[in-house]
């Protein structure tokens, strides 16, 4: 699966220790669906939910980080066992920088998927960068790894594989190759 990924991009993949990603329209597709009573729901990948599994299992821990502030991503992060989600974030790169700096990590050891201009900082600052197929086009310009798969469609869940067998870890749950 590796072969056909630059062997800089899989180097950078190997000291990754922590997967940062943003949420609307990297774990969602970006749609907002508002009932009567404008509450708002997001449609999230099972199967990215278990690229969370996967990482998490493997010692690798997942941070959502999102502008926005519905409580949603909250409720997924509980659901999948996140313990870190920064929620209502108008400053990425400062977030970014204080969680490097709280978990005594370097930017090298972090990995960010993001899909629109906001996501620039963090991507252009992270040891591996990433986006969805279906990202902003200027985003594109600034990661790494475009992903195949798009926004809440298992982009998240390639790039968890791809760090992953980059470090010789296993895709099955509970073992290692």
């Amino acid at each position: 699966m590796l072969d056909h990924l630059p062997a800089d991009f899989v180097r950078r993949c190997v000291s990754i220790r922590i997967v940062v990603s943003d949420v609307d329209g990297t774990l969602t597709d970006g749609g907002m669906y508002y009932n009567a009573e404008k509450e708002v729901m997001k449609r999230f990948s099972a199967r990215d939910g278990m690229g969370v599994t996967l990482l998490q299992r493997s010692g690798i821990e997942v941070v959502l980080m999102t502008s926005d502030k519905t409580g949603i991503a909250e409720a997924r992060a509980c659901k999948l066992g996140i313990q870190r989600v920064l929620e209502g974030v108008k400053d990425k790169a400062l977030a970014l920088k204080e969680l490097a700096d709280s978990m005594n990590v370097s930017f090298a050891d972090i990995a960010y998927i993001g899909d629109d201009v906001n996501d620039e900082a963090p991507l252009k600052h992270c040891g591996v960068s990433a986006c969805p197929h279906d990202a902003a086009h200027e985003v594109r310009q600034w990661v790494h790894y475009i992903c195949k798969q798009g926004g809440g469609n298992g982009a998240f869940r390639e790039l968890a594989e791809i760090i992953l067998l980059a470090q010789g870890k296993s895709l099955v749950l509970g073992e290692n190759i």
